[in-house]
């Protein structure tokens, strides 16, 4: 999704302004609009323009095992973000939800531009460099966590009997995969340093 030009959001603030009696129409801004669909607009309204009339909405710290949670779910129910919410989440949004995962899968696309960019033969800049070390201390965060684990589903989840099958499906793979991880991250920050010290 790209990014809120400066006009954009002008025109959105303006066409909210209609709305301050009754309760906002995110389809006829969005069709006013003409760029964003009603979810961005409602999003952009919250999170951006206005975010202090939404504190419940930005100031829950997600730990490791919701996001691992919330991401072991999307897997099984898919973007069912009202379901995961009903029965998972009660204390969250649907749109924190939502927020949440695209956080994760933003991180994510940016650790595979890096990988894909050093494969393709191009140095690491210092930023990169930074971001994959991030990403290192991360992996073995993750590796300890599910070492603790031990196969076993953590009490605080409360999952049904498909949840608890698939969770322990998820940790083992999660754990070879995070072993690659790791080992291609120790490799690129390893080029790096070959590349300073030339």
């Amino acid at each position: 999704m790209k990014q809120w030009s400066k006009e954009e959001k002008q025109k959105l603030s303006q066409l909210i302004q209609n709305y301050t009696d009754t309760r906002i129409d995110w389809i006829n801004i969005s069709s006013q609009l003409a760029t964003r669909t009603p979810l961005q607009c409602k999003l952009q309204y919250r999170h951006v323009l206005h975010p202090r009339k939404y504190p419940d909405q930005t100031n829950h710290i997600w730990t490791d095992e919701e996001s691992r949670q919330l991401m072991m779910l999307i897997k099984i129910y898919g973007h069912k973000w009202k379901y995961i919410q009903t029965n998972h989440f009660q204390h969250l949004t649907t749109e924190q939800l939502r927020m949440k995962h695209n956080q994760i899968n933003n991180k994510r696309h940016q650790y595979k531009q890096i990988v894909q960019k050093s494969e393709r033969g191009f140095p690491l800049t210092q930023s990169e460099a930074e971001f994959m070390q991030i990403a290192l201390r991360e992996i073995n965060m993750m590796k300890q966590k599910l070492n603790n684990i031990n196969g076993d589903c953590p009490v605080i989840i409360q999952l049904d009997p498909l949840e608890i099958k698939y969770y322990n499906q998820f940790s083992q793979q999660k754990q070879l995969e995070i072993e690659r991880e790791e080992l291609k991250v120790i490799e690129l920050l390893k080029q790096f340093k070959e590349n300073i010290e030339k």
